[in-house]
């Protein structure tokens, strides 16, 4: 099949997460208990037989059956059980069922994680969409009901810094995903939504499956960009740096307001609905515990 053909495939299918054989049985925990724990469990599809460890946390005082479902995505350290705990007390504050998957390095190198492997390792192979790393947490949240009971028809999702880049990309390549709020806080550099320019995926929608219904669909959902406002280092060392990226912006900050900007611009181009919200956070650089706050705030505050 030529790289032609797979891309109108994709397309036929609205870059939906094509639906697998469910997690195997013997994976599943029989329960999610109250307070922290772990369990493993293997996609067929994206990474068969290569078991990925997903980081919980039941507040004690609730039942799994009865509660919100959050998934939170780590960062390029893949530290999911750190996540984890520094979200504890913010999931027991709010009431939600915390879920951190935790995507190696070694199951996952380079960009098959925050790139969401739509294009392959390589980033010039397209890959159908249940291969997709984003169809992970569909998969995880059918799994994660079937064992709980939990009755919840979507789910919430943040993430950082890496984290940010997967959740902002399953916001604009995955329409039918069944995810309610996002929030993609301090990524790195992002996917502009848009489906022409100069630079292709990973840094536009160019050489996807996106169209321009499916854009329109990203642009009404609830997309939470998420900004520290000391996120300004051009020099800091996990920032990627190249001349794609650099056209967003210098550091995170400047790139997170792009993204943000052109979405917006676009949206009005096309009389779409546009539901994203720029949020920026005072005094806060790049970390993760701080903008969780900001996050659980965006998420669960009053106005929800």
């Amino acid at each position: 099949m030529t790289r032609r053909q797979l891309i109108q495939r994709c397309a036929l299918v609205g870059a939906a997460l094509l639906p697998v054989p469910a997690f195997a049985a013997d994976e599943a925990p029989p329960v999610i208990t109250l307070g922290k724990g772990h369990f493993a469990v293997t996609d067929p599809k994206v990474n068969p037989g290569k078991p990925l460890t997903v980081w919980y946390y039941l507040p004690v005082d609730k039942e799994a059956a009865k509660i919100p479902i959050l998934f939170v995505m780590h960062g390029t350290l893949r530290n999911g059980e750190d996540y984890r705990n520094q979200w504890m007390d913010l999931a027991q504050k709010h009431g939600v069922l915390l879920l951190v998957p935790e995507f190696s390095r070694a199951d996952y190198p380079g960009g098959k994680y925050n790139r969401g492997n739509v294009l392959g390792e390589d980033d010039k192979s397209p890959q159908p969409p249940d291969t997709w790393t984003f169809a992970v947490i569909e998969r995880l949240f059918d799994h994660v009901k079937q064992i709980t009971g939990n009755k919840n028809r979507r789910y919430d999702l943040y993430g950082h810094s890496a984290g940010g880049q997967f959740v902002h990309r399953l916001a604009l390549l995955a329409p039918q995903a069944r995810c309610r709020r996002a929030v993609a806080a301090n990524a790195g550099y992002y996917t502009l939504p848009t489906l022409t320019g100069p630079d292709p995926y990973p840094f536009s929608l160019r050489n996807t499956p996106s169209t321009g219904e499916t854009l329109k669909t990203d642009f009404g959902k609830e997309l939470i960009v998420l900004l520290g406002e000391e996120d300004i280092d051009p020099k800091d060392p996990d920032l990627y740096h190249s001349s794609e990226a650099d056209r967003q912006g210098l550091y995170r900050l400047a790139r997170g307001k792009f993204f943000y900007k052109t979405g917006r611009d676009a949206a009005a181009a096309m009389n779409a609905k546009f539901r994203w919200r720029l949020v920026t956070v005072p005094g806060v650089g790049h970390s993760n515990e701080r903008m969780a706050v900001a996050a659980a705030e965006a998420l669960y505050g009053k106005q929800h």
